[in-house]
């Protein structure tokens, strides 16, 4: 489409992935202070007395902040020995080198494979005990790294050689675990509530809320996401700048091109109308059969077809000849407009 050109369409590009990240950057700056302000409402419920109006009827979105006890056994860590916990994070990556189309290598982690083990476990407060539920749906759930352990790859002379006409290297493998602990303090916030047979619950909130089993304190979890909400509010402010010059710079562009096409249009239609005016013209002085156009013998000549110097079809047909002079057969290169006077 003539309309969008080359320019138009760079400053499309431009505009259209720069909106979409101040989309996103709006999304996450709406979500984190939605969470502030969650957190903010939530009072303290360390005190014993605070938790006994806990009924059956209506979740009550709550903190609860004491160490984690399992209601059974432990996952014991599959790499260090006298280590055990609730939930159990293990991941194994394969850590590569990748070539990009302009030829520069970047390392890339690529996740093989990755599993949870969770047990059940609760939050002790004082002579509370709050069992927590469907902890892997937290939006913030910390984890301690009980064991990190990387294995470099070592390449023959074949495999260097595979790497580098592929783009892809290996060059370790990475294997984590990651552990919640028993005994570790967290802070925990949620819907708290009442079970039928009566044992204190803390499960995801129902009404989009945050859900947190963190190991930081209500304080500092607040400055975190404070810090987050800031910048996110810096970046939003330069996204939404270039969002709106380059939204002004393709309204410019766009208006621009309308103007051109406008105006070659107006051309086009002045042009037509003065190669009909010259037409009749000549028709009315009886154009003789020599100066007519060799295809339709009507119109007056007024293309010549170059190389071959010939001038011999009007504007109208030359429009379906583009191959080969009806003269001379020989290829026709390029068009000239050469009317009779």
């Amino acid at each position: 489409m003539a309309f969008f050109n080359t320019e138009i369409t760079t400053e499309i590009i431009l505009f259209s992935v720069d909106a979409i990240f101040s989309i996103i950057l709006v999304k996450s700056y709406n979500k984190i202070g939605r969470y502030i302000n969650c957190l903010q409402e939530v009072s303290s419920r360390e005190d014993d007395n605070a938790l006994d109006d806990v009924t059956t009827d209506k979740g009550r979105y709550a903190m609860v902040h004491g160490p984690v006890k399992a209601l059974g056994n432990t996952i014991p860590s599959l790499h260090v020995p006298h280590t055990s916990g609730v939930v159990q994070k293990l991941t194994t990556s394969e850590l590569v080198m990748t070539r990009n189309s302009s030829g520069f290598w970047w390392d890339e982690s690529r996740p093989i494979h990755q599993s949870y083990n969770v047990v059940p476990f609760a939050i002790v407060l004082g002579k509370h005990v709050i069992e927590v539920q469907d902890v892997l749906e937290a939006d913030e759930l910390h984890l301690d790294t009980v064991y990190n352990k990387y294995d470099r790859t070592v390449h023959s002379l074949a495999g260097n050689l595979w790497s580098f006409f592929f783009g892809v290297r290996q060059y370790g493998m990475q294997t984590t675990e990651e552990m919640l602990k028993e005994g570790t303090v967290v802070t925990g916030i949620g819907d708290l509530m009442l079970s039928s047979d009566g044992t204190k619950l803390l499960v995801p909130p129902s009404d989009n809320r945050p859900y947190f089993i963190t190991t930081q304190p209500l304080s500092s979890l607040l400055r975190d996401l404070r810090d987050k909400k800031s910048l996110f509010g810096w970046l939003l402010i330069l996204t939404g700048g270039l969002t709106i010059m380059f939204g002004g710079l393709l309204a410019r562009r766009l208006w621009a091109n309308m103007k051109k096409r406008r105006d070659k249009q107006e051309l086009q239609r002045r042009l037509d109308q003065d190669r009909r005016s010259r037409r009749q013209n000549v028709r009315d002085d009886e154009l003789p059969e020599t100066l007519r156009c060799v295809v339709c013998q009507e119109n007056p000549k007024e293309v010549i077809l170059l190389p071959c110097g010939h001038l011999c079809i009007c504007e109208d047909c030359s429009e379906q000849i583009n191959s080969s002079c009806p003269i001379c057969r020989s290829h026709i290169a390029t068009k000239a407009a050469a009317f009779l006077s």
